[in-house]
Order: structure tokens, then C-alpha cells, then sequence
């Protein structure tokens, strides 16, 4: 029986093709079959989306491909568009097709940057056993960064029949000091060495409690992360590089206004008004910016929901949002780098930071019984005002009702490294399909609002204009009585009794078990 490789990948930081043959055994020879040279542009997205799932997106005379990030060659996707410029880009500045779908998997609204720039020299050399057949091809890849070889990539190539003479020469490299086993892929070592290595802070990872942690150290240590989530944003918000900058900045405020509101008493009731107030300030004046980008990332679609006789009605209204959107991104812009918005957010981050903040009813007792009766609360909440939803409740309700689903969904993120991941898998499945339906009925009711102030408000609208955006309001409104009628099935399917019966195991604690 062949024995198989164990590995068949190296990095070495000063290559010489004589360290390889020096490794091999005095029987074997090695020869130069042919080499290459090319420039390579690394991409990745801000969250390195690529790199983290074992990918690469890279740009070779101006064509992309996504590779293997372990060599930047096999499993190759590539696109047939050539693009010189050296601008981030988005999925939809390619044509639709394989590299596209590909794109969007790991993109959605992200773009992709430049990140590190290589010359890459690429070697094959072929193996020979005493007989002069080939046993095994090595393929080494050198990048140089900034004109100096940083890293060497080494791939071992078995050919069938020989795979015992192969694993004997991959055996011997793992043992020479010269190469490493690498930890991390050919790319993250490139980016590493580029100085781009650094992922954005998660709060998966950032936030770590224990369950005997005080519910003032515990909300502390998750405000401390979200003002640090949100800051992290703040250059690619300034930069105008994509509009997830800004939603992951929103998003972090608003975990952080959630943590300190329903988890109430960690601070004296003014420390807690002043933290929301300040914090609900600075996610208001982002507001527009927010609605503005979703309407344009969904121009596809909108045009896509009405009659195509009527999609060259609504060149005025996506021109007016664009307009409009380079006078608000000037003013957010500018608002980022004010003295007054650094000198306020400093402060709420010193505030936190310092050794010992005011008390609350509830500072001292322990974070898990805390939250626990938190999420269990809210639960019942949620059951409680679904159950009264009927055909003839007001859509009020309906919205108060996905007020609620989204308090609960970050109390059981936030406090998620309380209890077992297995555990909270089905229930936050469950509440994200009730949360998008709900989320679908918001949207589309906050959209037809939008689009009737623009109706009425807009100067001069041409007739064409006028009637595109009236139809596209019609499907909106349609489209969101579509997500009202799912509401009830997606309720009931989180509320059944298997469902209550695994809140009340997880997070009834102490006296109240019974």
C-alpha cells in the first residue's frame, strides 16, 4: 500500500534550491524544469473574508481569480474582464457568472481593497530516483515585497506509482529546520508581511464572560467592545470605501445602548440616560446616510418590481438619492473628524475605561442570573404580544413586536459565551426567521413612507417620473401586506412549546427552577 503525505506544504523565509537538495537522499537528483515571474495583487475585504475561509482574490495583468490562498494558484475562478484601476471593487462591477456568484458568497456588499502587492518568481523542479524517472515535482513559489524575497512557498506534487518515494522526500523536508509546516496560508503570510494581517475586532471574540462576573464588569466590558467595534469603522466610513462601514458602526451603538438599557442597574440611573442619550445621538446623525445607501443597493431590485415599461421613471429618483447622498457623505465626513464628535466619544470610552463607575441596583450580583432572567423576560414578552396579533391588529403592534425580537436577539449574542453554543443554535435560527419577516414588514413600510414624502415633496417631477415612483410604492405596499401575512406562521413556529420548554431549561436559574 502507498503511504500517503502527511504534508505537502512548506514556507521557508531565505530559499535556496540547494536547501532542497541537500534535504534529499543522495540517490535522488533534482533539476530546474522551467520558472516564471509574475505581479500579483492581493485583495481581501475589510473583514478579510477571503483569507479567513481559505481563499484568495487576486489580480494578475489586470484579470481576478479566486485561488487556494495555500499557493494563489489551484482551484482557480477566474473573469474575463480586464480592469486597470486600482479602486476597491464590488461584486457588481463584474458580469454575471461563475467568478461573480463566487464573488457575492464572500463580498455581498462589502468591497474588496488592495491590499499587498508581490512579484512572485515561480520554480518547478523535478525529482529524479537513480533509474532517471520523475518520482515527485516540486513547485516553489518566491514573493518578493518591496524588491526583497519575504517568503517562500514549497508544494510537493506525488506522481502515481511513486507516492512512497514521495512521502519518504516529504518526511525529510518536515525535519529540516530550513521549512516550516506553515500555521497560516501562503496569503495570510503575505498580508502579514505587508503589514495587513489585521482583522476588525469581533465581538464574538472581544466578549468573554463568566458566569460569577458582576453585571456592572460584564455590561462594562461588552459597552468597552462596542465602542471599539464601532471606532474601528469610523476610517472606512470617512474613506466612503462601502456601506457596511457604517451599518457595522450603527450596529455596534445600538448593541451597546441594548446592553445598557435592558440589562438595567449596572450604573446609577443618570450614568445610564447619559451613555444612551449620548450614544443614541451618535447613531441618529448617521441616519440618513443609512437609509440613502439602502435604497441605492437596492436600485436592482426596485427596478426589477415594477413594469419594465416603467423602470426609465425612476433615473430621477435614484439621480436625486445620489445627489443627495454626496451632500450628506461630505457632512458625515466631516462630522467623523470634528473635535466635538472625537472629544465626545473619548469621553465615553475614558468613562468606561476607568477603574470604578456608579452604582446600580444591581452592580454587584452575579451576570448570568442576570441575564438569564433578562432573556426569559423578554421571551414571554414576545410571546405574549405575538399571541394577541391578529388580522386586525394595527401594524403599530406588529412593529413593537419586532422591537422586542431584536432586544432579545442581542441580549442572547451579547451574553452568548454564558451558555453553549449548541444550546443557542436553534433558538437564534428560529428568531432570525421570525426577525426577517419582521424585518421585511419594517423595511418595506419605512421605504413607501420614504417614497411618498419624495412623491410629494420632489420639484418638477415629469409625468414618467411620477408614475415609476408611484408603482414602485404600490409594490411596496403590496410586499409588505406579503410580510405581514408570513408573521403569524414564523411566530408560532418560535413560540411552539418544544421552543418554551428550552428557555425555560436554559435560563430559569437559582429559585425559580422548579
Amino acid at each position: 500500500m502507498s503511504q500517503p503525505l502527511l504534508n505537502n506544504k512548506w514556507q521557508c523565509v531565505e530559499f535556496d534550491p540547494l536547501l532542497l537538495k541537500q534535504t534529499l537522499p543522495l540517490d535522488l537528483t533534482m533539476e530546474s524544469s522551467r520558472q516564471a515571474t509574475k505581479q500579483i495583487w492581493l485583495y481581501d475585504s475589510f473583514d478579510h473574508s477571503f483569507s479567513r475561509n481559505g481563499r484568495a482574490l487576486i489580480r494578475v495583468a489586470g484579470r481576478f481569480s479566486i485561488v487556494n490562498a495555500e499557493d494563489l494558484y489551484t482551484d482557480a475562478i477566474s473573469c474575463d474582464e480586464i480592469v486597470r484601476h486600482h479602486r476597491p471593487v464590488f461584486e457588481w462591477d463584474f458580469a454575471e457568472g461563475h467568478f461573480r456568484q463566487v464573488l457575492r458568497s464572500h463580498l455581498k456588499y462589502r468591497a474588496a481593497q488592495q491590499l499587498a502587492l508581490t512579484q512572485l518568481e515561480i520554480r518547478e523542479f523535478c525529482v529524479r530516483n537513480i533509474d532517471g524517472k520523475i518520482v515527485l515535482r516540486l513547485l516553489t513559489e518566491t514573493a518578493k515585497i518591496n524588491g526583497v524575497d519575504a517568503v517562500t512557498s514549497i508544494t510537493a506534487a506525488p506522481l502515481l506509482g511513486y507516492e512512497a518515494e514521495a512521502a519518504s522526500i516529504a518526511k525529510k523536508l518536515t525535519q529540516a529546520p530550513e521549512f516550516i509546516v506553515p500555521h497560516i496560508s501562503f496569503a495570510e503570510r503575505l498580508l502579514e508581511l505587508s503589514g495587513q494581517a489585521d482583522v476588525p475586532l469581533s465581538p464574538k471574540d472581544m466578549i468573554r464572560l463568566s458566569p460569577e462576573q458582576s453585571v456592572q464588569s460584564a455590561v462594562t466590558q461588552i459597552a468597552s467592545g462596542m465602542v471599539q467595534v464601532a471606532r474601528q469603522n469610523e476610517a472606512g466610513i470617512i474613506d466612503d470605501i462601502d456601506s457596511e462601514y457604517l451599518h457595522d458602526y450603527r450596529v455596534a451603538l445600538r448593541k451597546l445602548r441594548s446592553v445598557v438599557t435592558l440589562v438595567k442597574g449596572a450604573y446609577s440611573k443618570e450614568d445610564t440616560k447619559q451613555l444612551k442619550d449620548v450614544f443614541g445621538q451618535l447613531a441618529r446623525a448617521t441616519n440618513r446616510l443609512r437609509d440613502l445607501d439602502v435604497y441605492l443597493l437596492n436600485e436592482a431590485v426596485y427596478r426589477e418590481e415594477i413594469p419594465a415599461c416603467l423602470s426609465p421613471g425612476l433615473d430621477r429618483l435614484f439621480k436625486d438619492f445620489r445627489l443627495e447622498r454626496r451632500r450628506v457623505i461630505r457632512s458625515i465626513q466631516q462630522h467623523f473628524q470634528s473635535p466635538a464628535y472625537l472629544k465626545q466619544i473619548a469621553a465615553q470610552q475614558s468613562w468606561l475605561s476607568a477603574a470604578e463607575q456608579s452604582t446600580g441596583a444591581r452592580s454587584t450580583l452575579p451576570i448570568e442570573k442576570v441575564a438569564s432572567k433578562e432573556i426569559l423576560k423578554h421571551y414571554k414578552l414576545i410571546r405574549k404580544e405575538g399571541m394577541a396579533i391578529t388580522p386586525e391588529t394595527p401594524d403599530e403592534a406588529v412593529h413593537e413586536l419586532r422591537i422586542e425580537c431584536k432586544k432579545l436577539r442581542y441580549l442572547l449574542e451579547l451574553f452568548a459565551s454564558l451558555y453553549g453554543p449548541a444550546d443557542l443554535k436553534p433558538i437564534l435560527k428560529r428568531l432570525r426567521g421570525l426577525q426577517n419577516v419582521l424585518g421585511d414588514f419594517n423595511d418595506y413600510s419605512v421605504q413607501t413612507e420614504s417614497m411618498l414624502e419624495y412623491l410629494n415633496s420632489a420639484k418638477q417631477l415629469d409625468k414618467a417620473s411620477a408614475a415609476a415612483v408611484g408603482g414602485l410604492i404600490a409594490v411596496l405596499n403590496d410586499r409588505q401586506r406579503q410580510a405581514r401575512s408570513h408573521v403569524t406562521e414564523r411566530f408560532l413556529q418560535f413560540s411552539d412549546g418544544k421552543m418554551s420548554e428550552r428557555f425555560k431549561r436554559l435560563f430559569t436559574t437559582g429559585k425559580d427552577r422548579k
